[in-house]
């Protein structure tokens, strides 16, 4: 049966509880991994069902002979309309006084417009993701419209593929867990403690992934920074899924001035580890990543580094290569990933290098 909108009853002829419905069948399922997931039926209630047999009988109405065909009929909207009059339609429901006195549906709407016209219009987005078949719950991550260059409000393809690669490789911060065993039965005071820093941690993806890596280890801290704009998302999302972590720090870095950095954590602190995903997006950028990775990673220390493999920044990762190499970083691993995000499917670059200086 093919039902669309304009199949129903004008929209104030509705009662509220049959908008309420309606709504929530015209709210898209989430994405996971940033893969539009299959439409799930909604549930239909046996009044609005009545409702229509004695109100609005027209001949697809009278058709549908039971509940359950009614409800297949009002959930094979969504797929028959395109989102162009999906999003005129909830535009139509905001004026009208039931929904506009209500926060609570306005702010549904709205949110449900902003998925309509796209990923980097919404605002306050709830996106999902699942780094293993077996992964029981999803991490969520709440992201922002992207305004005022904001890129950090928006999860970029490279934490994907970093993030799957962290939780399926066990090499990947081996040294930490293995510490982390072989001192379980010492005192605290008396192990080694790692630590580790990721640059434009941006929605907090990559970061999230690396407290479920080491979910186990109590013998590591993880300081995770972008720019001052960027750190309140990311809070909400770290304490979203790890509310109870303490062995996090939230901080502002700019790559530029690494001041303020170093007032919070002190002047003589070095890092294990640091952590890069998706960096380029200028040509001073490489400059700018090689510098601060130079100034907080600790001799012998590690660099993970994920990259995009887009066509319009080759010079930029090129930069980014030559500028580690002459800084006497040793390339010791790098493989190719691939991947989708919001502009389709990617290709992404992932390396590990080792700092000799």
């Amino acid at each position: 049966m093919h039902f669309i909108l304009s199949d129903l009853p004008p929209v104030r002829m509705l009662p509220e509880f049959i908008l309420i419905e309606l709504i929530t069948i015209l709210e898209p399922e989430p994405t996971i991994n940033f893969t539009q997931q299959k439409p799930k039926p909604k549930d239909v209630s046996e009044e609005t069902y009545e409702w229509f047999q004695k109100k609005w009988p027209t001949d697809i109405i009278i058709s549908c002979k039971t509940h359950e065909d009614f409800t297949i009929l009002l959930n094979s909207i969504p797929s028959n309309e395109n989102s162009k009059t999906i999003i005129q339609y909830l535009t139509t429901l905001l004026s009208l006084p039931c929904i506009s006195s209500s926060d609570f549906l306005m702010d549904k709407i709205t949110r449900i417009i902003s998925s309509y016209c796209g990923s980097s219009t919404a605002s306050d987005t709830v996106r999902l993701f699942k780094l293993s078949d077996n992964q029981k719950e999803a991490i969520k991550i709440v992201e922002r419209g992207i305004t005022n260059d904001l890129i950090g409000w928006k999860t970029w393809g490279a934490s994907l593929p970093f993030s799957k690669r962290l939780m399926s490789d066990d090499s990947i911060f081996q040294e930490i867990r293995l510490d982390q065993k072989e001192n379980d039965n010492n005192s605290v005071e008396s192990q080694k403690f790692y630590k580790i820093l990721e640059l434009g941690s941006g929605t907090g993806l990559a970061g999230i992934s690396i407290l479920q890596k080491l979910s186990n280890c109590q013998n590591f801290e993880l300081y995770l920074t972008d720019l001052p704009e960027i750190v309140p998302n990311l809070e909400k999302n770290i304490y979203l899924n790890h509310p109870l972590s303490e062995n996090v720090h939230i901080l502002p870095l700019d790559w530029m001035d690494h001041s303020g950095f170093i007032e919070k954590i002190g002047s003589d602190i070095k890092f294990d580890f640091v952590v890069v995903c998706d960096c380029l997006y200028a040509p001073e950028h490489p400059g700018l990543v090689v510098n601060t990775v130079n100034h907080f990673l600790k001799k012998n220390g590690q660099l993970l580094l994920e990259l995009p493999l887009r066509p319009k920044f080759e010079e930029e990762r090129n930069d980014l290569w030559q500028l580690l190499t002459k800084n006497k970083f040793v390339k010791i691993r790098e493989e190719f990933d691939h991947g989708v995000d919001d502009f389709g499917e990617s290709s992404y670059i992932y390396q590990n290098y080792k700092k000799n200086t």
